[in-house]
């Protein structure tokens, strides 16, 4: 019984803070969390691995501010034949696919609400 109720606690903290934190909605898109996720959209959007441009476009409009990816701050490095790659690993992505999948076809059937860019809130959520 304590058990139940000591991870019902840690579950409606977690829901709370994540609704109430501000800092949130843009915390998905820099660090390390952007240098695994962007395998995805550039994978199975834009197909842009090698050069991640498309994929840091989108990204960029909706945190604007954010800092060069390609000056190895999110883990792109440039390799001897001048393509890039993201030093972090598929492992964590291949997990995220079944969610990326769900969040692209709920933003399809949004009719137009969100873009289907790997980055509008749909696929922050899921």
């Amino acid at each position: 019984m304590k058990t139940t109720w000591f991870f019902g606690l840690i579950l409606a903290l977690y829901v709370v803070s994540f609704f109430t934190m501000k800092r949130w909605p843009t915390l998905p898109y820099g660090g390390d969390a952007w240098g695994y996720y962007a395998h995805l959209p550039s994978a199975l959007l834009y197909g842009d691995i090698g050069t991640y441009d498309s994929t840091i476009a989108a990204t960029r409009k909706y945190d604007p501010n954010m800092a060069d990816p390609k000056a190895d701050l999110y883990g792109l490095r440039k390799t001897p034949v001048g393509k890039f790659i993201i030093k972090y690993p598929i492992g964590v992505p291949l997990l995220e696919v079944p969610f990326f999948y769900i969040a692209h076809a709920r933003v399809l059937a949004s009719g137009g609400e969100y873009a289907a860019d790997g980055f509008s809130r749909p696929y922050m959520m899921w």
